[in-house]
């Protein structure tokens, strides 16, 4: 949808990088993941897509809180975002995208950045999602994704915050950083290309003014 299409006028600046963030960040991942002809295989589940997106833009005032999730997932244990999260998203896409949005966070606290950036990786040596994922946690995803729920079940996040493994470069959490890995180019500050695909960062508050701060690592 064109932002300027959008209810009050059009977009203000700062919905528009959060889209452009958004968006873009899907992109990366999909560049990092695979190439134009194999990424469709690798078979990304939309709570990583959607979540890894959402995380990277800030997003998560836009969804229901862990405290709502907690009671939609009480009241109907039968839900499953992530294994249904498709199918789902037609009727509850709120839920969905909230469980995709918090899911993403607890990885990244619960395993650090690096875990995200070393799913990617294998995902580009030719695996699936799935057993990329089990290869970098030594986890498979559905027993991350159990631990999750159990987790917001039993309102955990009231306790303590999960645990956080230090990774090197990484700013503080919650900046909104989105890990990035492309051969394929990418645009730099000064409008150049980078064409380089070394390990990079991709900044939101670079966005904000319209281009894209890459920290090579």
């Amino acid at each position: 949808q064109a932002p300027r299409t959008w209810p009050g006028g059009g977009a203000t600046d700062a919905q528009l990088a959060e889209l452009l963030v958004h968006e873009l960040t899907h992109c990366l991942m999909y560049q990092r993941s695979g190439d134009a002809d194999t990424w469709v295989r690798r078979a990304i589940p939309l709570w990583f897509r959607e979540g890894m997106a959402s995380w990277t833009a800030q997003q998560g005032y836009r969804w229901p809180s862990l405290e709502d999730l907690s009671r939609a997932f009480n009241t109907e244990p039968s839900l499953d975002p992530f294994g249904d999260g498709e199918a789902l998203s037609k009727r509850h896409e709120r839920l969905v995208y909230g469980s995709a949005h918090h899911a993403f966070t607890f990885l990244v606290r619960r395993y650090g950045p690096g875990s995200v950036e070393q799913v990617l990786d294998a995902m580009k040596g030719g695996l699936t999602f799935t057993d990329a994922f089990e290869q970098a946690l030594g986890l498979a995803a559905r027993d991350f994704t159990a631990e999750f729920s159990r987790y917001v079940r039993w309102a955990g996040y009231r306790r303590d915050a999960p645990p956080r493994r230090p990774q090197r470069g990484v700013d503080e959490f919650g900046a909104g950083l989105a890990l990035v890995h492309s051969a394929a180019p990418l645009i730099a500050c000064d409008g150049g290309e980078v064409r380089s695909p070394e390990k990079a960062f991709c900044r939101m508050d670079c966005f904000r003014s319209a281009s894209f701060d890459i920290f090579s690592l």
